[in-house]
């Protein structure tokens, strides 16, 4: 009786062994074979060695692959190589300088955009803390948003910042650029008024932060931007 009962817990363990070697035959089948529908993919490029990254390491390596005869096809997210060497991870204008030909006029056409209009400027608070702006005050038009620890002004509470562009301008757009800290410095709305004579304003663009309390930007800048309404003509 107990042999024929040792004979019956193998043959079932035999049986469990051919089912399950069965099983993972047909799930190594599945794994190797995929279907899927013809299609034409185009070659852009042709090349032997392909680099992703702006960078110096990444730049070394394709020079080194292009002198040793290779085809190389660099890959980089921003216009300008060298992308770990810069200051702010961006292009930019000294005040006063345009691009002059066709390529530089193409790869600063968003510089230019993102600087902005010259102005001055005055607060109705103080700047504080460690973040205090320069005298005369310039921080806010230096074009400089790459961190918040030594490129930014910290004004505690609703502050008034009044703009002089120096003469009578055109404005389609503002953008406010600001960095946060959850429970530690946060804009939460922006009005933009505009006037001519500095005491007599006019609402032309309202701003609210849709990423308040959402995280913290102090590596890079929160943007907020808005369309300046036409102005209402004079009765």
């Amino acid at each position: 009786m107990n042999v024929l009962c040792r004979n019956s817990i193998v043959e079932l363990l035999l049986m469990c062994l051919v089912l399950l070697a069965a099983h993972l035959q047909h799930a190594q089948a599945e794994d190797v074979y995929v279907n899927e529908p013809p299609r034409r993919l185009p070659v852009v490029y042709e090349a032997d060695v392909a680099v992703v990254g702006g960078g110096t390491g990444a730049v070394a390596t394709a020079v080194a692959a292009a002198e040793s005869g290779a085809r190389v096809f660099l890959a980089t997210p921003r216009p300008y190589l060298g992308e770990d060497m810069c200051a702010v991870f961006r292009l930019w204008l000294e005040p006063g300088e345009t691009p002059e030909t066709p390529l530089e006029q193409a790869l600063y056409q968003d510089a230019v955009r993102e600087r902005g209009l010259p102005f001055t400027y005055q607060t109705s608070l103080p700047s504080v803390d460690k973040h205090v702006d320069s005298d005369p005050p310039r921080m806010l038009t230096d074009g400089l948003w790459g961190t918040a620890f030594t490129q930014s002004v910290q004004y505690d509470g609703d502050v008034v910042i009044t703009a002089d562009l120096g003469r009578p301008t055109d404005v389609d757009e503002v953008r406010i650029m600001f960095f946060q800290s959850n429970g530690g410095f946060e804009v939460d709305t922006v009005t933009v008024s505009t006037g001519d004579d500095g005491t007599t304003w006019e609402e032309r663009a309202f701003l609210r932060n849709s990423e308040l309390g959402n995280g913290n930007w102090v590596e890079s800048a929160l943007t907020l931007a808005a369309p300046v309404t036409a102005r209402r003509a004079a009765a």
